[in-house]
């Protein structure tokens, strides 16, 4: 009886370790810190078009968009999934994300943002206003 409480205890333990929603799997933001410098508005406008549409990839597909910011100077955005992985993202939490390396790299003002990455073992999503 002890053993198949023990064994119903570590099979729940393993069942709800692998049900961790998107954004709380582990993220890592990198910031390019070089290039051209642009207003935090200007990218947030961007995000804002590109995140428009619940966003479905697998398998190593990408979605990409270049922007204008403005003419000549052009931006990218980018999202993709990683081999042997499926994603699934609201505009909500493509907005987070993609905020994520405009808001928290090159941090000494609103405005001079360079871009970056996020990324975790299934996803990366890409802002860079230099590309």
């Amino acid at each position: 009886m002890a053993r198949l409480v023990l064994f119903a205890i570590l099979l729940a333990t393993v069942v709800a370790a692998s049900w961790i929603p998107l954004a709380q799997c582990a993220e890592t933001v990198t910031c390019y810190n070089s290039g051209r410098k642009f207003d935090r508005a200007k990218i947030i406008s961007a995000i804002n078009s590109f995140c428009t549409n619940t966003i479905n990839l697998s398998d190593g597909q990408k979605v990409e968009r270049e922007f204008r910011f403005p003419y000549p100077e052009t931006g990218h955005i980018d999202i993709s999934a990683e081999a042997r992985c499926s994603i699934s993202v609201s505009p909500n939490e493509c907005n987070r994300l993609l905020r994520r390396p405009t808001d928290e790299c090159n941090t000494g003002g609103e405005n001079g943002k360079q871009g970056g990455f996020v990324e975790d073992n299934c996803k990366k999503f890409k802002m860079d206003p230099n590309a």
